[in-house]
């Protein structure tokens, strides 16, 4: 019978992983559209919490807003509009579900501000910090490092305390 018990917890521990991991993505894609729809006022709280997410999306989304691969769908009689995210292929994904979908009309561009633009490029370069896989924790601390930007620096040191792996620890 132990084994079965030990069994039915491994399960149940996988299981509990997986919905966490999920809600990660869902709460990271909401803080995204959030994102996009506010004014540049509210802009700098909601990057500073995506920085301290790890989701793979912050960074995608970050990257594509930048260089003009975000876009607006207008809503249904004027309600909330859609947050489309253009590919290399020429796709629409709603930033909100993750799903591709077909637009019933004509998104327009959403451009972010010089000033939105170079905290994007920050967040762009510091997400992987935050990343579950300790390779690219790793990989993103080293490059940061050798970029020697002064900038960086106080996100490694704040960073630092965080990391239990020596390997990662090091790397910071």
């Amino acid at each position: 019978m132990p084994d079965a018990v030990r069994l039915l917890a491994s399960i149940f521990l996988l299981w509990a992983i997986i919905q966490t991991a999920g809600a990660d993505e869902t709460e990271a894609r909401r803080l995204l559209v959030e994102l996009v729809l506010s004014d540049d006022a509210g802009k700098a709280a909601i990057l500073e919490s995506l920085s301290e997410q790890g989701e793979p999306v912050i960074g995608e989304m970050a990257a594509a807003w930048r260089v003009g691969r975000v876009f607006r769908l207008a809503g249904p009689a004027g309600g909330e509009p859609t947050i489309l995210v253009k590919s290399e292929a020429r796709d629409y994904t709603d930033l909100l579900t993750g799903e591709t979908i077909v637009p019933s009309g004509t998104p327009e561009i959403d451009r972010p501000s010089r000033s939105v633009k170079k905290i994007l490029r920050r967040l762009v370069d510091i997400i992987e910090l935050t990343s579950p896989d300790t390779g690219k924790r790793i990989a993103a601390a080293e490059k940061l490092g050798m970029s020697q930007n002064l900038e960086y620096l106080p996100e490694l040191q704040r960073r630092v305390g965080r990391q239990s792996d020596p390997k990662v620890r090091s790397a910071f």
